[in-house]
């Protein structure tokens, strides 16, 4: 459902997806995300958004197969997005968000 808050935990490592204030991304200066792997906290809590849509009875509801979804870190209020910036190096599988 949306505006419901959800952790987004990686299978193989266990870890969730995590974020702080203040702790930037040394390669796009925006809020980091990262996995983090000890007790779980509020830095684990993400909201799942419709995607253009500001509040009222529209952006609640249930998920649908071809809807477009924000996910809203819930203590910054920050929203997760993709760059196209590769962290490491090139032979490194990881993606900065």
């Amino acid at each position: 459902m949306y505006n419901h808050i959800i952790r987004l935990k990686h299978i193989e490592t266990r870890r969730n997806l995590h974020s702080h204030h203040g702790y930037r991304s040394p390669i796009t200066g925006q809020q980091e995300a990262t996995a983090f792997g000890n007790k779980s906290d509020e830095n684990d809590h993400w909201s799942v958004e419709r995607f253009g849509y500001q509040g009222g009875p529209q952006s609640g509801g249930e998920w649908r197969v071809d809807d477009v979804f924000i996910l809203r870190h819930v203590p910054t209020g920050h929203t997760l997005r993709s760059h196209e910036e590769k962290l490491g190096s090139e032979d490194i599988n990881e993606v900065s968000v």
